[in-house]
């Protein structure tokens, strides 16, 4: 197993702002993609386990990386919601200089159970009491989004990929997402577009109010973490500029 860094992009600022990291299964295993390992974990009861496994390899990557550059972390409701994640979490990060909490942050997935989201609610207020930041993934995709965002109350939103897809042609999306940013905007959550891949996609989303961006066109993820501090943002800069 090994992880891959993707660079999230402020465009206002000219700067990369956070890298999300990125499961990759090792060559010799037989899974094909990163969904199929975690299926696998959570039939076998291991989703603790990878994930885990998983944050220390990121956090021993990130070592290097500049102070300012924030670090995602994909990780499932249930692993969140554990009693002990918040201790877990911290204590890794506590082995590596230079990664405080203040540089955290936990992007929540879909893989929600119903029957467990007041754990969840509780885990996500212990980690913001700790100075750990939230983020929610894929909003807009799933059906429990707006209670996700009211209860879990999220530094960050990452607004998905179908929603940022073609939005340039699309002017139903585009009031749809402009709805969104006003509402980020009077609750102070940032957002992040998510899937960027063509310049036209970028302008419409910068010109609806959004600064983060992600996506292949401002930054594909990497194995090579020293990228990310040096050449990385120089290649983000350039893309931006012809946009």
């Amino acid at each position: 197993m090994g992880a891959a860094f993707q660079p999230i992009v402020d465009v206002a600022g000219g700067r990369i702002a956070g890298v999300e990291a990125l499961v990759r299964p090792a060559p010799t295993v037989s899974f094909t993609t990163p969904s199929e390992l975690f299926d696998s974990a959570e039939q076998l009861g291991m989703l603790w386990m990878l994930e885990e496994a998983i944050r220390r390899v990121t956090f021993r990557a990130a070592a290097p990386w500049p102070d300012d550059v924030l670090l995602f972390l994909n990780t499932t409701p249930d692993v969140v919601g554990h009693p002990e994640f918040a201790d877990a979490l911290l204590g890794a990060a506590h082995e590596i200089a230079g990664l405080g909490p203040d540089r955290l942050v936990i992007e929540i997935t879909e893989r929600a159970s119903e029957s467990r989201f007041d754990e969840l609610r509780r885990a996500v207020e212990e980690l913001r009491e700790r100075g750990v930041q939230i983020a929610l993934d894929d909003v807009g995709a799933g059906s429990n989004g707006l209670k996700r965002i009211s209860q879990l109350r999220p530094s960050w939103l990452k607004l998905d990929r179908d929603l940022v897809s073609g939005i340039d042609s699309d002017p139903m999306r585009q009031r749809l997402v402009r709805s969104m940013v006003t509402f980020s905007e009077g609750a102070g959550i940032s957002m992040i577009a998510e899937g960027i891949e063509r310049r036209a996609e970028l302008g419409t989303i910068v010109d609806l109010g959004i600064s983060y961006v992600q996506g292949f066109l401002v930054g594909f993820p990497t194995t090579r973490c020293a990228a990310i501090a040096g050449g990385a943002v120089t290649r983000t800069l350039e893309a931006l500029s012809r946009c």
